[in-house]
């Protein structure tokens, strides 16, 4: 089993919650180096499957991501300032494996302790740790099932705005022509919004050439981001795209899977 060890050698976060307090344990995950600096593609290559025992933790995970995004958006002065601050903040600190991390019962991990030391997940996972980052400060979030991807909005300034940290990255988001984020429903209506927009920039980056898929090259990858927003096909008994929201009480977040196996799927935009 690869441990979160081989992936951070040389990186501050070799460290667990039982010896760090929240405090230093939110210092050591802000102020890791980015993550071009550090990855390579064998750390990537590594398979990672998690024990439930390695997943449990004495830290309140919502007050702990209450605290480091806080500091994350320190500065910000609207709603949407904060928003783009913690997604490019993820963006910058998480990698896309080929493989997901999986527990030992076959399950994406969803714990945002773990991904922020490990720094790696699929798209349904660094998409979590963004909504729950946001939900943490009492935002309204929600994930979006594509196709072929898991994507988050989050509702800022009297609307949805679709925010992602998996497929886009740099600073990277969907924009109106008055600079405002799109919403998931305005991006579908007119995907015109897509045009200057480059998915997987980053992951081409680091990423082994037969494990890039949709990220092969610049054309292919913006012609998927469009079929993301344009294809229908049925998933779980509902037409992409559809909304999962989190239902999970505060007692029912305390488990390893930071209560993502309580939620509900919501029709439509």
């Amino acid at each position: 089993m690869a441990r979160m060890s081989a992936l951070l050698v040389g990186v501050s976060l070799l460290v667990s919650d039982r010896v760090f307090g929240s405090d230093d344990l939110q210092s050591a995950i802000l102020n890791a180096p980015p993550l071009l600096s550090i990855m390579s593609t064998e750390r990537l290559l590594e398979t990672h499957v998690v024990s439930h025992d390695e997943l449990k933790t004495t830290v309140d995970r919502r007050a702990f991501l209450r605290g480091l995004v806080q500091r994350v958006v320190a500065g910000a002065t609207s709603d949407q300032g904060r928003g783009e601050l913690w997604t490019r903040w993820v963006q910058d600190h998480m990698a896309h494996p080929p493989r997901p991390p999986l527990d030992t019962q076959g399950q994406a991990v969803y714990d945002p302790l773990w991904l922020l030391r490990t720094r790696v997940g699929h798209c349904g996972q660094t998409n979590r740790l963004l909504v729950d980052g946001l939900d943490a400060l009492g935002y309204k979030v929600r994930l979006v099932q594509f196709t072929g991807h898991v994507g988050a909005e989050a509702y800022f300034d009297d609307g949805w705005r679709y925010i992602d940290a998996d497929v886009l990255d740099f600073g990277s988001f969907i924009r109106k022509r008055d600079g405002t984020l799109a919403s998931g429903k305005e991006i579908t209506a007119d995907l015109s919004l897509l045009d200057g927009v480059t998915p997987f920039e980053e992951i081409r980056r680091y990423t082994p050439p037969g494990e890039l898929g949709p990220a092969a090259d610049e054309a292919s990858s913006k012609a998927w981001l469009r079929r993301q927003f344009s294809e229908r096909v049925v998933y779980d008994g509902f037409e992409t795209p559809f909304a999962w929201v989190k239902t999970a009480t505060r007692e029912q977040e305390g488990n390893v899977y930071y209560g993502w196996n309580y939620y509900r799927a919501e029709r439509g935009w």
